[in-house]
């Protein structure tokens, strides 16, 4: 039987994919992070390889990236790192690299909307060899619009750039 005292919240990033295949991804470890962030626990999401052999699938993904700000590894500090991990400046992928701002606010930042209305600026880059066909758009862990990538889209490894629209309820707290 469960003891009261077996679960503690004394931790910040939670490893959400161990691999690329569906069930790297799409797992209960996910929707257990889909639990906390809907209860208002900010927890930070991350990926990292678990490759121990060759023969069972791609080498090094997921990958956690974090945006601090420039391109240059000289000017990352222990300190700097830490301060975008907890200012939630990281997102987790299988391949492609997206970016994307909510009225031109960018990712870990709040955004403030009053009419119901999300506009999603989104880019996404991936290697030409990689497939990508749609893009999922979740709020609060529900998916509520994809956007289908044509292939007749593609400019080099620039796969999506634009803007996506769909409605949330106004009001209320999102994620």
């Amino acid at each position: 039987s469960p003891r009261k005292n077996d679960f503690s919240l004394d931790w910040d990033g939670i490893e959400v994919a161990n691999g690329c295949g569906v069930g790297g991804i799409e797992s209960s470890v996910m929707l257990d992070w889909f639990s906390f962030l809907n209860q208002g626990r900010r927890k930070m999401a991350l990926g990292s390889t678990d490759s121990h052999k060759a023969r069972y699938g791609q080498m090094g993904y997921p990958r956690t990236y974090v945006k601090l700000g420039h391109d240059d590894p000289k000017k990352v500090t222990p300190e700097s790192f830490r301060d975008a991990m907890f200012a939630g400046k990281i997102s987790v992928t299988c391949g492609p690299f997206f970016e994307f701002k909510v009225n031109d606010v960018e990712l870990g930042d709040l955004a403030t909307i009053s009419d119901g209305q999300l506009n999603l600026w989104a880019k996404v880059a991936a290697p030409l060899w990689m497939d990508v066909d749609q893009m999922e758009v979740l709020v609060n862990g529900e998916l509520v619009h994809t956007e289908l990538i044509k292939e007749s889209d593609l400019n080099g490894t620039i796969r999506f750039e634009g803007t996506v629209t769909t409605s949330i309820t106004p009001g209320k707290d999102a994620w």
